[in-house]
């Protein structure tokens, strides 16, 4: 890989990690972070903390908490260099595994259009479950497109690709759809069934059930408490299909299909393309399938589509003396949702000038049912979230306990101090 290229990959990573610092982490992870210090703290999960997700979803999040309390520094740069770090090392093995198979036509574009996908377009969603399920996939992908060539890939390169495969589905049950289309589209590609049943998707199988088996012995409490209150409380609570397919954050992911029936039909099936465009869609699926609408759902598709018609627009245009211009553009329009991101959440930062002259040590407790009323408003505010979920004050303060004065956070826009003996 040329120098210039190089440099351009680290400033890449760098800049993402900058624009998490300056712009905040948003709401779910935030209160992610709070429930894995929680846990290290000796609290247990869907007894002394609720969430309505099953426990990977905090799992997750686990060791960067821990790491971070090992060096005594905070969570949030901790976890925003772990998944740079993690993106960095998915996206050198998937590409190992493409140039195996001759998939890749210029590794030193590849590397700095996909990395600007990985770790700047997120934005405020960076370092979703979503996120980090887009980047855990990039190998099998790989292996995918390689098994498609006719090439078996490397023993390292499969099993990574099966282990990786089976933690997405962990994360969410919904994310066995993406993998799921990814090996019909293989199945297709090769004419033959037993493109599904390649060794790196019977280990991910095995990962996945050995994951809910630990889950039933560990975590009993999410089967008998939480999985019924989410049925009846979460899964019932849908959006309508047409807002689903309609509404305004699906512009950009049609925009981008149309751009690239329109323009690139012979490239957008060609090289690895395929099984990227064959997840974005297992996951646009999973959005359906969760109904809630949410922005994020939407940012696996969002990431994938654009990363091939980036590319694809890269490959086509990128030749001679102005072929930096075409490279620039892409990387241009890949990073500009998470440019946007630098602003931060004008309320949390609204709410951040109110309460900050208060000082530290404040009691936080979320009355309502919006998450980032309260996180990570409380982290930044070096104070304790006392809610023992992450809103709608369930379980909000345990009797007997002895607090300093407590913010309540109502409505939107709408925030009041009082003293714990008022609040009570």
């Amino acid at each position: 890989m040329p120098l210039v290229l190089r440099l351009a990959v680290v400033a890449v990573i760098l800049l993402a990690f900058a624009i998490q610092m300056v712009g905040g982490l948003n709401p779910d992870v935030s209160w992610l972070l709070t429930v894995g210090e929680r846990m290290l703290a000796g609290q247990h999960l869907y007894i002394d903390i609720y969430e309505l997700n099953p426990p990977m979803s905090a799992l997750l999040y686990l060791p960067f908490v821990a790491l971070a309390q090992a060096l005594g520094a905070p969570a949030e740069p901790i976890m925003v260099a772990a998944v740079l770090l993690l993106a960095v090392l998915a996206l050198a093995i998937g590409t190992a595994i493409l140039r195996r198979g001759e998939l890749v036509s210029n590794t030193s574009t590849w590397w700095l259009i996909a990395s600007v996908a990985l770790t700047i377009l997120p934005g405020q969603n960076f370092g979703e479950r979503e996120h980090i399920a887009v980047i855990l996939l990039l190998p099998a992908l790989a292996v995918s497109a390689l098994r498609n060539t006719g090439r078996a890939p490397a023993f390292a390169h499969m099993v990574i690709a099966g282990l990786a495969a089976g933690l997405v589905m962990t994360i969410k049950p919904h994310f066995a759809l993406p993998i799921l289309l990814v090996a019909l589209y293989s199945a297709f590609r090769a004419r033959s069934w037993r493109a599904i049943f390649n060794p790196e998707h019977v280990l991910a199988g095995l990962v996945l059930i050995a994951y809910w088996l630990a889950v039933w012995v560990w975590f009993p409490s999410f089967f008998s408490t939480m999985l019924p209150l989410a049925s009846t409380a979460y899964l019932a609570d849908r959006a309508s299909l047409v807002s689903l397919v309609f509404g305004l954050p699906l512009v950009p992911i049609w925009l981008i299909l149309a751009g690239l029936v329109l323009l690139y039909r012979r490239e957008m099936i060609s090289g690895p393309n395929g099984q990227y465009i064959a997840a974005a869609l297992g996951f646009f699926l999973a959005y359906l399938v969760q109904g809630k609408g949410f922005v994020y759902h939407l940012l696996p598709t969002q990431l994938l589509l654009g990363l091939v018609f980036a590319q694809c627009f890269v490959d086509r245009n990128a030749q001679g003396r102005g072929k930096a211009i075409p490279i620039a553009l892409a990387v241009c329009l890949l990073a500009a949702p998470g440019i946007h991101a630098i602003q931060g959440n004008s309320l949390r930062n609204e709410a951040l000038d109110v309460l900050a002259s208060l000082g530290p040590g404040l009691k936080i407790a979320n009355l309502t049912s919006q998450l980032e009323i309260a996180s990570p408003l409380h982290r930044d505010l070096d104070g304790t979230l006392v809610n023992s979920d992450h809103a709608c004050g369930l379980r909000l303060v345990p009797s007997g306990s002895e607090l300093p004065p407590l913010i309540l956070l109502s409505c939107e826009r709408w925030w009041r101090w009082k003293p714990m003996s008022e609040a009570a």
